[in-house]
């Protein structure tokens, strides 16, 4: 599994244009579940390098610790059926903080199917003053969960823009890393369909299979 999953990473950092990079990520999850739908998940509290793309997350692994939320800790699971999209940031970068309008909005049109959260190494003291002055100064809520004093997520996927997103399917499974260009609808429903008829497919095995 893993030489395949390398191929696909390598594939989706050296595609040129936006169009054929969604494709790219669209072909990720594809074959994450071909290769990886045997895999129980990664816990990244025990892991000592980068996952891959078409590598498991855990679901039952917390996630850290919550701010912004409805409870301080909290996994995957809970946000069961939907797309999670980690948008790693830190308050001194200007170009982060200029995608909290694109990431609010987004996160509002698609809720059903989305779940954005943030996540920075910052403390819980630091990122809610920070964030209590931007909604000030905006005057807009910053409704996005908040991941602070992160030690894991940050260790597990590489690091290659500021910000940068990792994108998991609802299995938990890892089909992208992306900067902020591709926060977007399209992308978004690109994924969302690709995962709709790979379900379809993998359903239709899974009946021949029995039949037979």
């Amino acid at each position: 599994m893993k030489k395949k999953t390398q191929a696909c990473v390598k594939a989706n950092l050296c595609t040129v244009t936006k169009k054929k990079s969604i494709a790219t990520i669209a072909l990720c999850l594809f074959l994450s579940t071909v290769y990886a739908q045997d895999n129980n998940g990664y816990d990244l509290r025990n892991v000592d390098s980068p996952v891959y793309i078409g590598d498991n997350i855990k679901k039952s692994m917390p996630l850290g610790h919550f701010i912004n939320y409805k409870a301080p800790i909290a996994n995957l699971s809970d946000f069961d059926g939907k797309l999670v999209i980690f948008g790693f940031w830190f308050t001194r970068c200007g170009s982060c903080i200029a995608e909290f309008p694109r990431e609010l909005a987004l996160q509002k049109k698609m809720s059903k199917d989305i779940q954005i959260i943030m996540v920075t190494y910052e403390t819980e003291a630091a990122v809610k003053k920070f964030i209590n002055s931007w909604e000030q100064k905006n005057k807009t809520q910053f409704t996005l969960p908040i991941i602070v004093e992160d030690t894991v997520l940050k260790k597990s996927f590489r690091s290659l823009f500021n910000p940068y997103y990792v994108w998991l399917d609802p299995s938990g499974c890892l089909v992208g890393q992306t900067t902020h260009l591709f926060i977007t609808q399209s992308t978004v429903d690109a994924l969302i369909q690709s995962s709709r008829k790979e379900k379809a497919i993998l359903n239709t095995a899974s009946k021949s299979t029995t039949i037979r």
